[in-house]
């Protein structure tokens, strides 16, 4: 007996092919979901500098290092119910700074990183902002290289940034694109 095509099962492995599930939600600092992502982004950056010997990273992440008061936004992106990214936009010294940048390991290479990014690029140039810097640590490869693909230009380091920065000008037409090459659009 034939399998109707119609209504074959898909295996566990099929990509999703409802496009857009996700929902993204503007929120505050110390929002628990918020709060949540920042402790398991803290705890990847402290497995990535673990000395090669093994035992707990030299450097400690500091997920509640940027000051409260100084955020603007959070956005949060979430998959259903599950919040599955976020980041931060604070104003620190003059400049609108990017912070804790994170998407879950499982839904990564999505689009996701992207779509957090241009949502605080929006805010940013509905606020009247030039330019957004995100300081990148060594450690986070992947996320230099999204910089240098999306056009950010890298930087002298300021504040207390050990690693790469960057920054970008806010543009509608790179907001456009960077929606665009994830998908949204």
């Amino acid at each position: 007996m034939m399998a109707d095509p119609v209504h074959a099962p898909f295996p566990d492995h099929a990509p999703s092919v409802l496009r857009d599930e996700l929902r993204t939600r503007i929120a505050a600092w110390g929002h628990p979901h918020a709060a949540e992502l920042r402790e398991r982004l803290a705890a990847e950056l402290r497995h990535r500098t673990a000395p090669a010997a093994g035992g707990p990273g030299q450097r400690r992440a500091r997920p509640d290092a940027a000051d409260p008061s100084s955020v603007l936004l959070t956005v949060l992106v979430y998959d259903g119910q599950d919040a599955v990214a976020t980041a931060s936009l604070q104003e620190r010294d003059g400049r609108y700074e990017v912070t804790r940048l994170y998407v879950v390991p499982e839904r990564r290479r999505r689009g996701l990183a992207r779509r957090v990014l241009a949502e605080l690029d929006e805010f940013a140039r509905a606020a009247g902002v030039a330019e957004i810097v995100m300081g990148v640590p060594d450690e986070l490869h992947e996320l230099r290289a999204l910089c240098a693909r999306d056009g950010w230009v890298e930087v002298a380091p300021f504040g207390a940034h050990e690693g790469e920065c960057y920054a970008s000008p806010v543009d509608t037409s790179r907001v456009g694109a960077s929606l665009a090459r994830a998908g949204i659009v």
